[in-house]
């Protein structure tokens, strides 16, 4: 701006220019003929009009000739949407079955009953049976006694989280876009169901390497593939491996199996394979029609495994595919056990203090707290996103596992 034009206030002489709005659409055109519109606009103009219309109209043409969308460095607005996409997919089935309880202390206890005394004998389906004892007695006599036998169980409370930051300038640049802090932190609870997940079933307590340790030490918990074993108080028969190519007649034993323990909601955890397996194997027999035609003549081909007929209650056992679990293993698991007890849990320490009416509440237990920036990095903001938690198996009997199974 010339000095001239800068007012008095300014301690210069001259006056100050007409101000014109930044987003003008006149701008570039005559301003003693912006000044007429302005006064017509005001109903303040005494000229023609009919040649202010003209003037008018040849200026609007020429401004609109001389603008396209070609023109170089032209300011026009993008089609930018307000969210990243996220291209991870956050199912997590089995993390969403488990029930979820506040727990205490440094580790959680329990007891399980592995027999109510018996005496049946150990030639039946029923459990618990033991050896044989007196049952009917005379008169003047007694019958056998019988005593219940229970079995410990434990498993400590682990830490579980991952650490994120964000820069200033991170955070600064992208406001015009989204808020970085928060979407970073709502990204990292994401990421950390996903990985609670792989843990609740792939966790290996003896394992130093990464993700479950240090390199060094071990810090993770068992996941259901580790925890269903014969020290734990699983059947035996009830861990099958190198069962080759999956049968009907395979599904049909483990859930059998399942059944003569008591298990109640059961339902199987599964590899996309298997799945797959399954439909085949539904859509190999002949009491499956492949192909359904509609009215209008189209075809529908193929089937969606949904659930499984039990071969015993009768009951459709749901069918979950989860990403975390390893072909050719499948996991038969159950809601509750023969007196509607969680098989698995999955206890959690809470953080923050609970009223008393949330204690018998699902709780997530998820926690980000924010890291204080360091004198080295006085702009890096960090959080550490965690939870503290611990799969337990309460009741070992009424699950299976199949291992080695080969696709059909």
């Amino acid at each position: 701006m010339d000095p001239s034009q800068i007012g008095f206030g300014m301690g210069f002489g001259g006056n100050l220019p007409v101000s014109t709005s930044l987003m003008s659409r006149f701008e570039g055109v005559n301003p003693d003929l912006q000044k007429d519109v302005d006064a017509f606009l005001r109903g303040d103009f005494a000229g023609d009009t009919n040649q202010l219309m003209l003037s008018f109209t040849k200026a609007l043409s020429d401004l609109q000739r001389g603008i396209t969308v070609g023109t170089s460095s032209l300011p026009i607005r993008e089609n930018l949407e307000a969210e990243a996409k996220v291209l991870v997919p956050v199912e997590t089935p089995f993390r969403n079955r488990l029930p979820r309880v506040p727990g205490a202390g440094t580790a959680a206890a329990w007891r399980v009953v592995t027999s109510l005394g018996g005496g049946w004998g150990s030639s039946y389906d029923q459990p618990g049976g033991g050896s044989a004892a007196q049952m009917f007695f005379a008169e003047t006599g007694a019958p056998g006694n019988a005593t219940t036998a229970y079995a410990s169980r434990s498993a400590s409370y682990k830490l579980a989280g991952e650490i994120r930051s964000v820069t200033g300038l991170a955070q600064a640049a992208g406001m015009t876009f989204q808020d970085n802090f928060a979407t970073e932190r709502t990204n990292g609870i994401r990421n950390m169901m996903l990985k609670e997940e792989f843990a609740l079933i792939n966790g290996d307590s003896t394992a130093t390497a990464v993700p479950f340790g240090d390199g060094t030490n071990a810090y993770a918990y068992d996941g259901v593939i580790n925890l269903i074993a014969t020290a734990n108080g699983t059947p035996s028969a009830n861990i099958q491996t190198s069962v080759g190519a999956l049968t009907l007649a395979h599904i049909d034993a483990q859930l059998t199996r399942q059944w003569k323990q008591g298990a109640k909601g059961m339902y199987m955890l599964l590899n996309a394979q298997e799945v797959q397996s399954i439909k085949n194997l539904a859509m190999a027999s002949t009491s499956v029609h492949r192909v359904i035609l509609s009215d209008q003549g189209s075809a529908t081909v193929g089937i969606r495994v949904q659930g499984y007929t039990h071969p015993i209650t009768g009951e459709i056992v749901p069918i979950f595919a989860s990403r975390f679990v390893p072909a050719g293993t499948m996991l038969f698991l159950a809601d509750s056990g023969p007196q509607y007890d969680p098989v698995l849990q999955v206890d959690v320490l809470p953080t923050v203090q609970l009223p008393e009416y949330s204690m018998n509440d699902p709780i997530q237990g998820y926690v980000a707290q924010e890291i204080m920036p360091t004198a080295a990095s006085p702009l890096v903001y960090g959080f550490i996103i965690f939870v503290m938690s611990v799969l337990k198996l309460k009741i070992a009997t009424c699950v299976c596992k199949s291992t080695g199974v080969t696709a059909v």
